[in-house]
């Protein structure tokens, strides 16, 4: 194989492992105000938007309810990420507190190179899942 080749397949190869991750400068993402509802009209929220994007519930505590995505299958069982969602009548946040199987990585370039001392380099897709649920939870409690 010429020099070439092997430059433009190790160049290939490299390209297609970045792309793959994305860094995600917050584990938190910014508090978000919903219209004055009760807490309980939050949790509610909260439990419709994880529904209609299949997460799971693993830990519900006043205020505070851990989530899992995906929420069942045989991709659950190679892959999960779990985000914390804090909420009273007022807020609430989705933070990021651990995955399995999604590269998480927090030694990246990337994440070096972040101002964030939290900032870690992840699946590229989990910034969008967790905007994902922000975005419906909000759906959800403007009901």
């Amino acid at each position: 194989m010429s020099i070439i080749r092997i430059a433009a397949t190790l160049c290939a190869l490299t390209l297609a492992g970045g792309a793959s991750a994305a860094l995600l400068s917050s584990p938190v993402m910014p508090s978000v105000f919903v219209p004055e509802i009760s807490k309980a009209q939050a949790k509610d929220a909260i439990l419709d938007a994880a529904r209609a994007r299949k997460w799971r519930v693993v830990e519900d505590k006043p205020g505070v309810m851990r989530l899992a995505y995906p929420g069942a299958g045989p991709r659950a069982e190679k892959h999960e990420l779990i985000v914390e969602v804090k909420y009273d009548g007022k807020n609430y946040s989705v933070g990021y507190v651990k995955s399995r199987g999604l590269d998480e990585d927090r030694t990246c370039r990337q994440a070096k190179k972040a101002d964030d001392p939290n900032a870690l380099c992840i699946h590229r897709n989990v910034p969008k899942w967790m905007s994902n649920l922000v975005i419906d939870i909000q759906r959800c409690a403007s009901k």
